[in-house]
């Protein structure tokens, strides 16, 4: 016959399990940041390189009527989180809450602007092409910007606690980790798909076949597109 004392930690955990659950849950906090990095500019290159820069962009190509590049800008951007959590353990029952402290995302913006290297600093062409070339970097900072609470949301909906409050087994806290990763990064990739679209429609407005031709002729005295 076992003795009775082993009796009492079987007694113990059945009332621990009765008690322990998890507390509701408060929504996690959600930071967007957006890092805008120096602006590069590349005069190195002639326009034959840029034109084959331009087959990968989304700027018009108009059927050939412009063949010579004086400028192309490329503005890229990324999406970097970390992600807090609170994990509280029970350690007789090996089981766990698992709450959603935080998210902290970072956008890196990343823009060069490409002028050919036909057209020297201070030169009509030169100044003309970088003054165009700026209005998409200006434009691609302000959709961004714009998209900054956008973003914010479709987080705060993605990681938002989920309503049980029975705890998980210690084993399942990193998969559970995962789970809240895995929904952010979804949250994330469908927002940079509506940032993106937006983004094209308006550096397209930017690249009229009136812009073009207006800057084939803005510098006469100079070789031009």
């Amino acid at each position: 016959m076992l003795p009775s004392f082993a009796h009492l930690p079987l007694s113990t955990a059945y009332v621990l399990a009765s008690f322990f659950s998890c507390d509701p849950a408060t929504p996690p906090s959600v930071t967007v940041q957006f890092q805008n990095t120096p602006l590069k500019i590349s005069n190195t290159r002639p326009s034959a390189y840029l034109m084959d820069l331009k087959k990968d962009s989304s700027s018009p190509n108009y059927g050939g009527e412009f063949p010579k590049l004086d400028g192309l800008t490329s503005g890229t951007f990324q999406f970097k989180y970390d992600l807090d959590f609170t994990d509280t353990e029970q350690l007789m029952l090996h089981k766990a809450c698992v709450r959603t402290k935080s998210a902290h995302i970072v956008i890196t913006y990343m823009p060069t602007i490409y002028i050919s290297s036909n057209a020297q600093p201070s030169t009509c062409r030169y100044n003309v092409t970088f003054e165009h070339e700026m209005r998409h970097v200006n434009t691609d900072i302000n959709t961004i910007n714009e998209f900054i609470s956008y973003i914010q949301t479709h987080a705060a909906v993605a990681i938002s606690p989920e309503h049980s409050l029975q705890p998980i087994l210690e084993t399942q806290i990193e998969s559970a980790h995962d789970r809240v990763s895995n929904k952010l990064s979804q949250a994330l990739t469908d927002a940079t798909d509506v940032l993106q679209q937006t983004r094209t429609y308006r550096q397209r407005q930017i690249d009229t076949r009136q812009e073009y031709e207006r800057l084939s002729k803005a510098c006469p005295n100079e070789n031009g597109r």
